[in-house]
C-alpha cells in the first residue's frame, strides 16, 4: 500500500507523542505500508520545523533524516494547481499522483480533506487511515 503523509502528519507524529499521527509514524517505521515523499515535502517540513517550533538543529535534522530513511523519494513531473492559495498543498498532491499512492493522509480540513479530485488515491484523515489500517493488519494476523 502506497501512502503519502502531509507535512502536518509528520509534525504531529514526531512532536506530539501518543496521538494517532505518532502511531502512524511508528507503523511507517515498521514498514506496515510504503511511505513516499518528494523534495518539496521535505523542504516544506524543514521550513515549518525551523520557523514554527522551538527545536534544535539536531532535533530538526533527526526528523528529516527519519523521513529520508523511512520513505521513498519521488520526483513529481506533473505540476498541479487544484488548491488555490496554497501551493504547498499542490506539491503534496503532485507527490501522491507521481507515486500512484493509494492514500494521502492529512489533517488539512480547509483544503485537502474536502477536495474533490479525479485521481486514483483517497485523501483521508490520520484517524480514518489508522482505523482502516488497524483493521487490515488485524485481519492479516488472524490468517
Amino acid at each position: 500500500m502506497k501512502v503519502v503523509f502531509d507535512t502536518n502528519v509528520y509534525i504531529s507524529g514526531h512532536l506530539f507523542k501518543g496521538g494517532i499521527p505518532s502511531r502512524l509514524v511508528d507503523l511507517a517505521r515498521d514498514k506496515k505500508f510504503d511511505l513516499f515523499y518528494s523534495p518539496e515535502i521535505l523542504e516544506e517540513l524543514r521550513r515549518v520545523l525551523e520557523t514554527k517550533f522551538d527545536l534544535t538543529l539536531h532535533e530538526r535534522e533527526a526528523i528529516l533524516r527519519w523521513v529520508d530513511g523511512t520513505g521513498a523519494l519521488v520526483y513529481p513531473k506533473k505540476g498541479l494547481s487544484l488548491v488555490k492559495g496554497c501551493q504547498e498543498d499542490n506539491r503534496i498532491l503532485e507527490c501522491a499522483l507521481s507515486c500512484q499512492a493509494d492514500f494521502l493522509v492529512t489533517g488539512d480540513k480547509a483544503h485537502l480533506l474536502p477536495l474533490k479530485h479525479p485521481f486514483g488515491f483517497r485523501i483521508i484523515s490520520p484517524a480514518e487511515f489508522y482505523q482502516g489500517l488497524n483493521s487490515l493488519l488485524s485481519q492479516r494476523s488472524k490468517k
